[in-house]
């Protein structure tokens, strides 16, 4: 339960203030975690972000199934693709912990994370295999380059990611991002 207090105070924090300065005496005493024993648990700050990443990622990976692209057809594909957003979405409201790891995602001065950095591999990887398979089906445009409509996928995702976030994940701003991705893609 300590432990849980502290995560979600240094999640806050780090989101807040940045992880620079997110000043870890501070979140010790919002937690009330004694500082010998963070010690002990954690050894330093950057363990502790981490260990924040990796528990806002087991919520969202208990609340968001992506859907298997080589399943896909003309039909579903597209709504496969909105039911995940509609999914990104519940979890972001319901818990506040997949709200930080977006944050902390999109945050300048983070330390290096290995869950993030895996977190952007296998995004990248998913939505690479989503654009070829929606192009297969006639479902993305096949007029842009798959690499350049990837890197402009990724970048208003980013900023997708981003206004979701800074309007609190509400169903009209999430709506309106998602209709604005959709006809990007749509040939």
């Amino acid at each position: 339960m300590r432990t849980r207090a502290l995560l979600d105070a240094a999640g806050v924090a780090f989101a807040t203030h940045g992880f620079e300065r997110a000043s870890l005496n501070s979140i010790l005493a919002e937690a009330q975690f004694p500082k010998s024993s963070f010690y002990h648990y954690f050894g330093d700050k950057t363990t502790l972000f981490e260990r924040v990443v990796e528990s806002g990622m087991e919520v969202l990976r208990a609340s968001v199934t992506p859907p298997n692209i080589d399943s896909l057809d003309q039909d579903s594909f597209w709504p496969h693709i909105r039911e995940l957003g509609d999914q990104l979405q519940i979890a972001a409201i319901s818990d506040p912990r997949t709200q930080i790891v977006g944050r902390l995602l999109h945050a300048a001065d983070v330390p290096t994370s290995s869950t993030l950095a895996a977190l952007r591999h296998s995004t990248t990887n998913w939505l690479t295999h989503a654009l070829e398979r929606g192009r297969d089906l006639g479902q993305i445009d096949r007029d842009t380059p798959l690499e350049l409509q990837l890197h402009l996928l990724i970048v208003v995702l980013t900023e997708v990611d981003r206004w979701v976030l800074a309007h609190n994940a509400d169903t009209d701003s999430t709506s309106a991002a998602l209709r604005a991705l959709e006809r990007l893609l749509v040939p």
